[in-house]
């Protein structure tokens, strides 16, 4: 007998449905519910998505269900067995890709993550996994211990039964513990890796990547001081601060107030005054740090730019790339790409930009409001519109733009594809296969989805609460549909 209760954690964002030049469209059932009332709630994350770690891998599929014997656990659409309940913890997918699964051998319990058994554990509390790093907290009441394992060992344990303690890891690794804390005012002890990180505070904010770690601190006396770690340098204090970060590379940035002025923190370097030091925004990768601001008691129509110590400007204004060292603005009249101070692509003055995309190592590809594509100062190709260009580090590119009959056109690396309808506006799906020869598009409200630029019929994705991605293990679009009171899985392999 099943019981009605049913998890579903889908990671990935694409499906479809039909054939495709002979490709067979494999659809099988996975699972049937006694009602659709007790199908599961979908959760769907993708490498392309929101809130998801750096260090994903592939899209994947899991869900769960809940049997008198222990779990049933789907994996990409395989059933792959079935997972004890006598460790108190459920099947888990989490958004870096990490796969918990709870099983027992001879006895014993473990927890199965990515495929390789951790363990044994009596009580499982807790999991988290972050980056390339996973913890978990379990106790054994025999011997009245909490413990702390951490990748593949107990790193930490602490007596049980001393109060409410809470561990997490995080990107690089580092396991802060917090000890004593007061549920009223937040306060706590914190302990960095076993040593001690502060007492009588409040950890607000913590970040890492790679071997770079970011703590702010906030102190809970009279003097409310605020205070931060940046890879174990104590900084500050500060009055107040705004969206600090750190990214893989080391680059640290943070916007804060001190003594009523605004300021900017640039890994050691520190600009300001400025104004409205939320809108600054910025730009982060191997190349360093770049932002674009305003100065302090200037016109407000005076921007500049940061790049890596050097300040340029004033400009008319100024837009930036994301993880990129390049940048559009304009100046006296001019529009401009630009990099390192200096314009790389001057924009004809009857023209505006639409799109631009850059690549690490400084090659850029940008779309003009008259439908011209440029590769560098090369024109490649010129539609009736161009929507969107993507230029990725290892040269592969895709292009959306529209022909002079107004159909949607995708260009993967120099391929062509036209289809017959729809449009790129904010209510669609679209992905790109890892080699960028093939795409999946869907758009909300059409009865057909596209693989190639071919229809295929497809029932709308809220009808079905369809979830779709892209696997790369069988090197194919995929996805999972409720209908009625069951689950199917479709897959179309790529050649």
């Amino acid at each position: 007998m099943q019981y009605a209760r049913l998890a579903l954690i889908v990671l990935g964002l694409f499906h479809f449905w039909g054939r495709i030049e002979g490709q067979k469209v494999e659809r099988k059932l996975l699972y049937t519910a006694p009602s659709r009332d007790e199908l599961p709630f979908v959760r769907t994350v993708s490498s392309d998505g929101m809130f998801i770690s750096d260090d994903l891998v592939s899209d994947q599929c899991m869900f769960f269900v809940e049997e008198r014997n222990g779990y049933r656990v789907f994996h990409d659409g395989q059933d792959i067995g079935l997972f004890t309940k006598k460790l108190g913890f459920e099947p888990q997918l989490e958004y870096n890709g990490m796969l918990f699964l709870p099983e027992e051998k001879d006895g014993q319990y473990y927890l199965r993550v990515n495929g390789r058994s951790h363990g044994p554990f009596t009580k499982v509390l807790d999991i988290s996994a972050v980056g390339s790093h996973f913890m978990v907290k379990h106790a054994d009441p025999a011997k009245k211990l909490l413990y702390f394992y951490i990748d593949s060992v107990n790193r930490f344990q602490e007596p049980a039964g001393l109060g409410f303690r809470a561990g997490r890891i995080d990107k690089a690794g580092n396991f802060i513990l917090q000890k004593d804390i007061n549920m009223q005012n937040g306060s706590t002890t914190a302990y960095l890796n076993g040593e001690l990180l502060c007492e009588n505070c409040g950890i607000a904010f913590n970040d890492a990547a790679g071997n770079h770690a970011f703590f702010m601190l906030q102190t809970m006396d009279e003097k409310k001081q605020v205070t931060y770690l940046v890879d174990g340098e104590k900084q500050g204090p500060i009055d107040s601060y705004w969206v600090p970060g750190i990214d893989k590379f080391g680059n640290f940035t943070m916007l804060y107030w001190k003594d009523g002025k605004e300021y900017v923190q640039a890994n050691k370097e520190h600009i300001g005054p400025l104004q409205n030091v939320k809108g600054v925004r910025r730009s982060m990768g191997a190349f360093g740090v770049l932002f674009k601001f305003q100065k302090a008691e200037e016109p407000a129509n005076n921007r500049y730019l940061y790049d890596n110590g050097q300040i340029y400007g004033p400009l008319d204004s100024i837009e930036l790339v994301p993880y990129s060292d390049m940048y559009y603005y304009e100046k006296n009249g001019g529009k401009f790409v630009g990099r390192k101070g200096a314009p790389v692509f001057e924009i004809p003055a009857d023209q505006g930009l639409t799109t631009l995309s850059c690549a690490a190592s400084g090659r850029y590809m940008l779309g003009l409001t008259d439908g011209s594509v440029y590769l560098n100062e090369q024109l490649m190709k010129k539609y009736a519109s161009v929507h969107l260009v993507k230029l990725d580090s290892s040269g592969h590119f895709y292009i959306q733009a529209y022909d002079k009959k107004g159909r949607p056109v995708v260009n993967l690396d120099g391929r062509e594809f036209t289809c017959a309808e729809g449009n790129f506006g904010w209510n669609f799906f679209f992905h790109v296969s890892n080699d960028y020869r093939h795409f999946f598009w869907h758009q909300n409200g059409s009865d057909n989805m596209y693989i190639d630029g071919k229809p295929i019929p497809q029932p709308s994705p809220w009808e079905t609460d369809a979830s779709y991605y892209y696997l790369e293990s069988i090197n194919a679009f995929c996805w999972l549909t409720k209908e009625g009171n069951s689950i199917y899985w479709h897959t179309v392999k790529l050649d």
